[in-house]
C-alpha cells in the first residue's frame, strides 16, 4: 500500500526565551535559554527552564517554550510556537512580570495565502526605569485588512501573511513621522516593499506605540533610554510565507554594551510538491 498519496508538508517552527551577547561590563555570549525546534514531520515539543541569570545583570525567574505541528481539522496544516518568560530583568532598566509571544500559522491545502494569528501575545507589567509602560497593540495585525465589499473574511480566522507586509508599509510612514531618524543614520529607514525585493523580508511590529516617562523617549514601538540604548517591542520579521516575532530586543551602548532578545517565536512551513 502506498502511504504517500497526500501532499507532504514540511513543518518549521521555533521558540526561545532569551539570548544574545555582552561586551561590557563583562564580555560574554549569553547562551540561548529555553530553545525548542519543531521536527519537519510535525509533532510537539515543550520545555521549562527555571531561574536563569548572568552575573546578576540579566535574568528571568522562569520560562516555558513549546512548538507543535499538526494537520488542520478543516484541511491544511497548522504550526504553533509559544514562548513565555516570567520575571525578566535586563540591567534593572527593562523588567517585566510576564511576556507571552505566540504565533499560530495555518497553511491551506490549495496553496492559498497562509494565515497567521497572534492571539495570546501580551506584555504584563512591562517597566522601563521602574515606570510601567503599556504598549498599544497594532490591531491590524490581529484582525487584518478590512474586507473588500462583496468578499468574505478568511474562514480560518486569521490574518494573511500579505497583510503583515501591508502593515509594515503603513508603519514605515509612522516611524518616519515619529522622528526616529534622530537616533542616527542607521534609522534612515527603507521602504518595506523595497526590503522585501532586496532581502526577501520586511520589518514591522505588533506594537503601534507606547507612552514613556522622561528621560526615555518613544518612537512608535522603539524606546530610547539615554545612557542605556534602544528597546524594540514586538518586532515582526516577515516574508511572504513566514513570520518571526521578538517581544523585547535591546541594543545597549553605554551603561552596558551588547544585544539581547527575549521571548522569540517563529513559524512557517511549505508543501511539496
Amino acid at each position: 500500500m502506498n502511504a504517500s498519496k497526500k501532499r507532504a508538508f514540511y513543518y518549521h517552527a521555533g521558540a526561545n526565551a532569551l539570548g544574545g551577547f555582552l561586551k561590557h561590563p563583562v564580555a560574554r555570549t549569553v547562551a540561548t535559554s529555553g530553545s525548542v525546534s519543531l521536527s519537519p514531520a510535525g509533532g510537539f515539543m515543550n520545555t521549562r527552564v527555571d531561574r536563569m541569570h548572568v552575573d546578576g545583570l540579566v535574568s528571568f525567574e522562569g520560562a516555558q517554550v513549546s512548538v507543535s505541528g499538526t494537520e488542520y481539522q478543516e484541511g491544511g496544516w497548522r504550526t504553533v510556537a509559544t514562548a513565555i518568560v516570567e520575571g525578566l530583568n535586563l540591567f534593572e532598566v527593562v523588567t517585566a512580570d510576564r511576556l507571552v509571544g505566540q504565533i499560530s500559522a495555518v497553511h491551506p491545502p490549495d496553496d492559498g495565502p497562509s494565515i497567521v494569528s497572534l492571539n495570546g501575545t501580551k506584555f504584563v507589567n512591562l517597566r522601563v526605569n521602574g515606570e510601567i509602560v503599556q504598549p498599544i497593540l497594532e490591531r491590524r495585525l490581529l484582525v487584518g485588512r478590512p474586507p473588500i465589499e462583496g468578499t468574505r473574511p478568511s474562514p480560518m480566522n486569521g490574518v494573511p501573511f500579505s497583510d503583515l507586509l501591508w502593515v509594515a508599509g503603513e508603519q514605515y510612514v509612522a516611524l518616519k513621522k515619529s522622528g526616529i531618524e534622530a537616533l542616527g543614520p542607521r534609522f534612515a529607514l527603507t521602504d518595506p516593499e523595497a526590503d522585501l525585493v532586496r532581502r526577501g523580508s520586511a520589518l514591522c511590529s505588533l506594537v503601534q506605540g507606547v507612552e514613556v516617562q522622561a528621560p526615555a523617549q518613544a518612537y512608535c514601538h522603539v524606546i530610547y533610554v539615554p545612557d542605556f540604548g534602544n528597546i524594540f517591542l514586538g518586532e515582526l520579521l516577515v516574508t511572504r510565507f513566514s513570520a518571526q516575532m521578538t517581544m523585547v530586543r535591546v541594543e545597549m551602548g553605554s551603561l552596558a554594551d551588547g544585544t539581547m532578545t527575549s521571548c522569540t517565536v517563529e513559524s512557517n512551513g511549505s508543501t511539496m510538491p
